[in-house]
């Protein structure tokens, strides 16, 4: 097949991958999102980066796989990526659920003794009053 990228494409694909890492690096530097994550969503970038960057890698990896075309590839390694994301997303939002019912509970555990401790002490002072 020999593909090669055009300079627009490289021009292009290069300030997209250099500005989105940035974002992602300096949400990272502010604990916005987990190290984990970075390296998640910077292979969102860096796959289609590939592609531009070692266009002949590509097409040997496509053929040592039996695929006919290289996109194919990309896009299965993008679906890959994503997939992992939401996979931990909603191990994430599962958790986080699990936390607040455990603190709900906590909540209307306390809420509870303090009811009673004020009746206890409500009715000490009618005793004594």
């Amino acid at each position: 097949m020999n593909y090669t990228p055009t300079p627009q494409t490289i021009i292009f694909v290069s300030t997209f991958i250099i500005g989105y890492l940035f974002i992602l690096i300096k949400k990272t530097i502010k604990n916005t999102i987990d190290l984990y994550d970075l390296l998640l969503l910077s292979s969102l970038a860096i796959f289609p980066g590939l592609f531009v960057f070692a266009p002949r890698f590509v097409e040997y990896l496509a053929h040592i796989i039996g695929v006919e075309f290289p996109f194919v590839i990309l896009f299965g390694s993008l679906f890959v990526c994503v997939f992992i994301y939401l996979y931990r997303l909603i191990i994430k939002v599962n958790k986080q659920d699990k936390l607040n019912l455990l603190l709900i509970q906590e909540i209307s555990l306390l809420k509870q003794r303090i009811e009673i401790n004020q009746a206890i002490s409500t009715h000490k002072t009618e005793e004594f009053g």
